[in-house]
C-alpha cells in the first residue's frame, strides 16, 4: 500500500502513525455503528407511529366489533417491527464491542491515559460506535415496553 505524504513525513521524522491500527479495521466498519443505530431507531418510530395511528383509528370507527388495538394486525407488525430493530441494533453494538476489543493496544499506555489528538483513532470511533448503539438499543427497548402495557389508543 502506498504512503501518503503526511505518512511519508511521519516515518520520515521517526513518528509513529497516530492510529497504527488503521489497517486492521475497514473505516465502513467503524462508521456503521455510529449512523445505523440512530437510523434504524428513526424509522422504527415513523413506521410504529404509522401503523398504531392506523390500528387506533380502525378501533375507533368499528366499536360494534370490539376491536381494540392490541388485537390489530397493524399493532402485532408494529411490534414486531420493534423487536426486529432491537436485534438489530443489539447485532451492530456487540460488532462495535467486538472492533473495540480489536483496536485495543495501538500504543504502549492504557487506554485510561489520555491520548493525544488524533491518537487511537480506530479504538476511539469504536468506543463511540458502542456508545451510539447501546444508547439507541435503550431507547429502542424503552420506546418498546410500553407496547404491552398501555392501552395505545387511549381507551
Amino acid at each position: 500500500m502506498a504512503q501518503s505524504p503526511e505518512e511519508l513525513e511521519l516515518s520520515a521524522l521517526g513518528v509513529p502513525h497516530p492510529s497504527p491500527h488503521r489497517d486492521r479495521i475497514p473505516m465502513w466498519k467503524l462508521v456503521v455503528p455510529l449512523y445505523i443505530p440512530p437510523l434504524i431507531w428513526l424509522a422504527r418510530l415513523c413506521f410504529s407511529y404509522a401503523m398504531i395511528s392506523t390500528a387506533c383509528g380502525k378501533a375507533t370507527e368499528s366499536p360494534a366489533r370490539g376491536m381494540d388495538a392490541f388485537h390489530s394486525p397493524h399493532w402485532v407488525v408494529a411490534l414486531i417491527v420493534n423487536i426486529v430493530s432491537i436485534l438489530v441494533i443489539l447485532g451492530i453494538g456487540l460488532m462495535a464491542l467486538r472492533l473495540w476489543k480489536r483496536g485495543g493496544g495501538e500504543h504502549d499506555h492504557p487506554r485510561d491515559l489520555l491520548l493525544d489528538v488524533g491518537e487511537g483513532r480506530t479504538s476511539f470511533m469504536a468506543h463511540w460506535g458502542i456508545l451510539v448503539s447501546f444508547g439507541f438499543l435503550l431507547v429502542t427497548i424503552f420506546d418498546t415496553i410500553p407496547m404491552a402495557f398501555v392501552p395505545v389508543c387511549g381507551f
